[in-house]
């Protein structure tokens, strides 16, 4: 798996450099706020793919230089990420109990990859995995119901995933 990670990270680096580095003027400080408030925006807003994207991208700087981002200043953020991994699997544990063996591998990646951080890829090959098990799960569930105060348990897991 290291090397996965390994080969991700370097695909991802190769390519910002192939677009140019829009990051490699800036200090190394100004990297390492930047790319701060880009891993808490992209954990806040888990579907927007262009958060994550600017995350890699500035991962990709600190590689391209040979130096880790800052995980320590994002620490309340990954910890806060590997418990939303950790309620959500619960979840899917039960509510879909054949799709949990793939998902669970899946999460001790991503978990694994947070607590000792070697690449900006953390959360991309990880991805398809949950959501291919919320796909399943949205069309194992009944559709949405409304009543007078009351949201439906689709619109509920799809606010609860960020979705």
């Amino acid at each position: 798996m290291a090397g996965m990670d390994r080969n991700a990270g370097e695909a991802h680096a190769e390519d910002y450099a192939a677009r140019g580095r829009a990051h490699r003027d800036l200090s190394l400080e100004a990297l390492g706020r930047r790319w701060a408030a880009a891993f808490r925006a992209a954990v806040r807003s888990p579907g927007r793919r262009d958060l994550r994207t600017i995350e890699r991208d500035l991962s990709a700087e600190f590689k391209l230089r040979n130096v880790d981002p800052p995980y320590h200043d994002v620490e309340e953020e990954r910890e806060r990420l590997i418990a939303e991994i950790a309620e959500q699997l619960e979840m899917l544990r039960t509510s879909l109990p054949d799709d949990f063996a793939l998902i669970q591998a899946a999460a001790f990646d991503l978990a694994r990859r947070a607590a000792s951080p070697t690449s900006g890829e953390r959360m991309a090959l990880t991805e398809p995995c949950i959501a291919t098990a919320r796909d399943r799960r949205r069309a194992a569930l009944p559709e949405p119901t409304r009543s007078r105060g009351s949201r439906s348990v689709v619109a509920g897991l799809e606010k609860r995933g960020g979705h």
